[in-house]
């Protein structure tokens, strides 16, 4: 599936960054990386006395008993993500070194955007799910990689497809969209068993965070969105 992105003239290097940035392959890297952190972080908390998962992850292992729950459902992520980004084999890229610091820098400040404007909509920390670093790092590239998957990805960006087979313009395919996933992705936190407030405000504050994430989403592409939300739980968890 093609990730849509809105476009606009800008120079060549930085057309190429971002074309680049915003592709399919590039977020498979990504959320290997992510997934790899994950693990890694997870493993280190657990030694530390501290287990802590993201929730998405929890609920599939559920249904994966056994030793298909430990690996099995990491090596069928990695597997989705490969089939994603097969389209995309026989494009070129011209991949710069420095572009990695650029998109780290670039997602930090989306994610700072993201903390500002739940501190204006009043946000209240709900604390932090593990007391070691290690855990509240792992927590936070787990929601980058899971929650983007199943908000971002499937639900936004398939949405976008289907709607727009309907014949439906872009704009108001972008709309229903993000305000879908949005809302879908506030709804998950408030019911979902975590430790955020059920409330108006909750949804609001949570609602807000999904509609950035979502437009990030079509114009940026899913790399962008996993790690300005791993980032964004990241300064939220430590901060």
């Amino acid at each position: 599936m093609a990730v849509p992105a809105f476009r606009f003239r800008r120079p060549a290097a930085l057309r190429r960054y971002l074309e680049t940035t915003a592709s399919a392959r590039f977020a498979a890297y990504s959320a290997v990386f992510l997934l790899l952190l994950y693990e890694a972080c997870v493993r280190v908390g657990r030694e530390g006395g501290e287990y802590a998962r993201n929730a998405i992850d929890l609920w599939l292992r559920a249904r994966l008993p056994g030793p298909a729950g430990e690996t099995g459902l990491l090596l069928a992520g990695l597997a989705l993500l490969a089939g994603w980004a097969w389209p995309e084999r026989g494009r070129r890229y011209r991949f710069r070194g420095w572009w990695i610091a650029a998109f780290a820098g670039e997602c930090a400040l989306w994610a700072l955007l993201c903390v500002g404007a739940m501190w204006i909509l009043r946000f209240l920390e709900p604390g932090a799910l593990a007391s070691k670093l290690a855990s509240r790092i792992g927590l936070a590239a787990g929601a980058g990689v899971f929650e983007e998957a199943t908000f971002r990805l499937a639900l936004a960006g398939g949405l976008y497809e289907l709607l727009g087979r309907t014949g439906l313009s872009a704009l108001p395919t972008a709309l229903l969209s993000v305000c879908t996933s949005a809302f879908a992705f506030a709804l998950s936190h408030v019911f979902g068993g975590l430790p955020q407030p059920l409330s108006g405000a909750g949804l609001l504050q949570l609602s807000v965070l999904g509609l950035i994430l979502g437009f990030l989403f079509l114009w940026r592409g899913l790399a962008a969105a996993m790690f300005v939300h791993a980032f964004y739980d990241v300064f939220v968890l430590t901060l």
